[in-house]
């Protein structure tokens, strides 16, 4: 979870939801759902939040009351807006596996697990959600370094906490190597 002018936003993977509670009294204050879980913890920035759901969405609610501003789909739009069974769950072909991150204006996320189907890094304008630019080159990275020193094609889906590091964005992939943007 995090927090932000006095309330505490905490996602929820198995209710589909962030929710906001008041810091001082614990009530809640408001509830957002999503058609996937929300794995992550959100972004909070001058009032407002940022978080990601398996649904393949990208969203921005206002803090206050949780309305939404606008969503983001983290594939290209001339994919099919596909359904699979995960987890004993219907998501999107291209969940969204990892926290959305915020750095000079610009929130970067990525989408989809299965490189044979893409995977796909985005960087959208914070303010009005548009998308600035979307990269599908952590498909299949080419002889990469893998475990125990072998060299051999591998992917590197988006999945887990980014960061930006120098002007640098490095993208996590579970337990396996990061990418750098």
């Amino acid at each position: 979870p995090v927090t932000g002018g006095g309330l505490l936003f905490v996602p929820s993977n198995v209710t589909d939801q962030v929710m906001a509670f008041e810091l001082e009294t614990g009530r809640l204050r408001w509830r957002y759902t999503t058609d996937g879980p929300v794995r992550f913890a959100p972004v909070y920035h001058k009032r407002r939040l940022y978080f990601a759901s398996d649904d393949g969405c990208l969203y921005c609610v206002t803090s206050k009351d949780g309305r939404l501003l606008w969503k983001c789909r983290g594939s290209p739009r001339n994919l099919p807006d596909a359904l699979m069974l995960v987890n004993g769950r219907m998501v999107s072909r291209w969940p969204v596996r990892g926290a959305p991150v915020l750095s000079g204006g610009i929130i970067y996320f990525g989408a989809g697990i299965w490189p044979e189907e893409g995977v796909y890094q985005n960087a959208v304008d914070a303010e009005t959600g548009e998308l600035i630019w979307r990269s599908d080159a952590l498909s299949i990275v080419k002889e990469g370094m893998c475990d125990h020193g072998t060299n051999h094609d591998l992917s590197l889906p988006p999945h887990g906490y980014p960061a930006v590091i120098n002007n640098k964005l490095a993208v996590t992939s579970g337990r396996t190597l990061a990418a750098w943007f």
